[in-house]
């Protein structure tokens, strides 16, 4: 299970925990074990997202991603101080208060306090402690500043930031320290005539910068849990599950950084327009999964059939497997492109199905009082479309692009696979179209009808969004191993000197 279906006899050995006697039976539990432990997981870190340990973890994530955008712009840094508060001592008794259970420090834990310049982790660790006892509770991410290329405007900040330093820099002395000030204060002023200049000739001239915000959402915990589910659901030995999890998920934390190094470089040269926002939200979120199963694919292949890890790492390829494992990847790739920009088209007409049949549904069957439905249409290849119920004279959006983009990348996992015939091949398309589409259905009808209860659990559509854009290729290794098992039986009725039918 988990590769293009071929004539080639299976190289799984008998430690592959997964007799071949009820591959039915197997798959079934597969998929139960796995949506039970992703179910698990997203709960779970739906309630860690307020703790310190996610805290550090996102903070993580940002001083990696400004580490290598160091490297390839002009400059990144992290938790800017001048954009933060600049009372150091009043920050740490802060924390001693809150340890005991108080708002607000006491005047004599502010004079005993620390009053050194805040570490950057200090800076975040206090604005997200902050943030999470606000009257109306903020939920924010480690703050990235990332300039591309400069500009005037870059320069006069960084001399401004030079500026406060001094000033607020105790050991220097006062005459020294005031010549230096006065000659930042001339280099400001002589900037900012040269950018009053550049306005009147060169009014379109500007540098490329992003500045972003690393929240829960980029953390990207919800795709590592569920090759986590995937591995830890699979029939294999416990040895051969612990492997593929300590490869395979400091693999793909390395894989976001490099998502988000590219998202900070295409913000910066789109100044976070519509590109990005296509990028962000659709492109890499694709990528992504597509990375995840094939990941969790070639564990399978280089680790699960192997006996020793020693094979797993130095074994003899067969050609012919890698050129049809290689085939049915760039058949894939072809495939799936053209497939998603095709039906981005047809996105509105689909959005009419959905939001008359969800409409229906919600109206007849859980009563909610719809006063008209509609598909708005906007953002890049229609990406930015939405279902729209109005209710009550309240005008309730739901976006839909990524939601039914999972139906390309199943038809052209179907359309890549191998050694499946024409009649099974379009049954086996109809039963996943058919099961996706319900499942649309049914997301819009559940977001809408339970939105007030989602309110308390804000994460929790994106979770299940995440969880939707696997739908596609777990329903494809479900049909290939049910069309393996299928075959198998086929096969035992068929004398030794018959060739098997696909």
């Amino acid at each position: 299970m988990g590769s293009p279906v071929s004539n080639t006899p299976s190289t799984a050995t008998s430690d592959d925990s997964a007799p071949n006697d009820n591959p039915r039976k197997h798959t079934i539990s597969f998929i139960s074990i796995f949506i039970i432990t992703v179910v698990c997981l997203l709960t779970g870190y739906r309630y860690a997202i307020n703790t310190r340990a996610n805290d550090w973890f996102l903070f993580q994530v940002a001083k990696n991603t400004s580490q290598v955008l160091s490297h390839i712009g002009y400059s990144s840094e992290l938790e800017s101080h001048r954009r933060s508060p600049n009372d150091p001592a009043h920050i740490r008794a802060s924390w001693t208060a809150w340890a005991r259970g108080q708002e607000e420090p006491t005047a004599a834990e502010i004079a005993a306090a620390d009053n050194s310049p805040l570490s950057k982790w200090e800076l975040w660790a206090y604005r997200a402690e902050k943030g999470r006892r606000a009257e109306k509770p903020i939920n924010t991410g480690p703050r990235v500043s990332f300039v591309l290329t400069p500009d005037t405007n870059t320069y006069i900040r960084e001399a401004e930031a030079q500026l406060d330093t001094i000033r607020c820099d105790e050991t220097l002395d006062p005459k020294v320290q005031q010549e230096s000030l006065e000659e930042i204060q001339q280099h400001i002023r002589t900037l900012r005539t040269q950018l009053q200049q550049e306005r009147k000739t060169e009014p379109k001239k500007r540098g490329y910068s992003f500045h972003f915000v690393v929240v829960s959402e980029c953390g990207a915990i919800e795709v590592m849990s569920i090759f986590l589910a995937a591995v830890l659901a699979f029939p294999t030995l416990f040895r051969k599950k612990l492997l593929g999890i300590l490869l395979g998920l400091p693999l793909m934390y390395l894989v976001n950084i490099f998502r988000l190094t590219c998202l900070a470089i295409i913000g910066a040269l789109d100044h976070g327009g519509k590109w990005f926002e296509f990028a962000h939200y659709y492109a890499w979120q694709a990528i992504y999964i597509i990375f995840v199963v094939a990941v969790w694919l070639a564990w399978i292949e280089f680790i699960v059939r192997r006996d020793t890890w020693a094979q797993s790492l130095f074994r003899r390829f067969n050609k012919a497997r890698i050129q049809s494992i290689f085939l049915f990847c760039i058949k894939f790739l072809v495939s799936v492109t053209v497939l998603v920009f095709l039906w981005w088209e047809f996105i509105p007409i689909y959005g009419y199905f959905l939001v008359q049949t969800s409409g229906v549904l919600l109206k007849y069957l859980f009563h909610t009082p719809i006063e008209a439905a509609y598909v708005h249409v906007d953002g890049l290849f229609n990406t930015n479309s939405a279902l729209v119920f109005q209710i009550e004279n309240h005008h309730k959006m739901l976006p839909m692009a990524l939601l039914v983009t999972n139906l390309p990348p199943y038809i052209a996992l179907i359309l890549a696979t191998s050694g499946l015939g024409l009649w099974k091949r379009v049954r086996i398309l109809l039963y996943g179209i058919t099961i996706l589409i319900l499942i649309h259905i049914a997301y819009v009808v559940v977001i809408q009808h339970f939105q007030a209860l989602l309110q308390a659990a804000p994460e929790a559509p994106t979770a299940i969004m995440q969880f939707l854009l696997t739908l596609p290729f777990l329903l494809w290794l479900v049909f290939v191993a049910l069309n393996r098992s299928a075959s198998g039986k086929k096969s035992e009725n068929t004398p030794a000197n018959t060739p098997e039918n696909p």
